[in-house]
């Protein structure tokens, strides 16, 4: 019961810190705190943080694309704000933990393609079932979407505040970014966002 209890608190704590992102004026988060920031490195990190969690599900995490990359030298570069990308990549791994089945996979997936002349850091979430019905694609990223709570994996009934990924979509535009959602291969859901990379020195 008192695990349980902390849980809701720490979702509740969760919940009020998206609804200050979720309110505050887009313009405000563009170049605001926002550094070159080897980014590869902070998706490690939280990959790092969420690994128990997965592990005690079952969940398998395949990362090999993300750790090539950030060993490349010298290492991708993104001119943003180090707390709010690290926040687009908790909420990504929190949404394929709860939404996906006991037993199945994660991958997370980094490449650099050229889109309109520019390089662009593409990171790829891929899960396994259960999938997402193509009708409910496009409205994922809208603020309180929920597709179905009976959905979620833990069973706790809280389901998703249904802001997590509308934060991510405010987070990456605000950085000149884009994201989407799509079916994924594996069976579940693929997101695919987008951050232009900046021009990094000679090592």
């Amino acid at each position: 019961m008192a695990l349980r209890l902390h849980r809701q608190i720490m979702r509740l704590i969760r919940l009020v810190s998206d609804l200050r992102v979720s309110l505050d004026d887009p313009q405000a988060l563009h170049g605001s705190g926002h550094v070159p920031v080897h980014v590869l490195t902070l998706l490690g990190e939280a990959l790092d943080g969420a690994r128990p969690g997965f592990e005690q599900v079952g969940i398998g995490l395949d990362r090999s694309t993300v750790d090539q990359l950030a060993a490349r030298i010298p290492p991708p570069l993104v001119q943003g704000d180090p707390h709010r990308l690290h926040q687009v990549f908790a909420n990504l791994l929190e949404n394929s933990l709860r939404y996906t089945a006991a037993g199945g996979r994660l991958q997370v997936s980094a490449e650099i393609v050229q889109m309109q002349d520019r390089s662009m850091l593409q990171l790829s979430w891929d899960d396994t079932a259960p999938g997402v019905a193509s009708p409910h694609l496009p409205r994922l990223f809208d603020r309180l979407y929920r597709v179905d709570a009976s959905r979620v994996r833990d069973g706790d009934g809280l389901g998703g505040s249904g802001l997590g990924l509308a934060i991510c979509r405010t987070i990456v535009q605000a950085h000149g970014g884009s994201i989407e959602a799509a079916a994924s291969p594996l069976g579940g859901l693929r997101i695919t966002l987008w951050l232009p990379l900046l021009e990094n020195p000679a090592p």
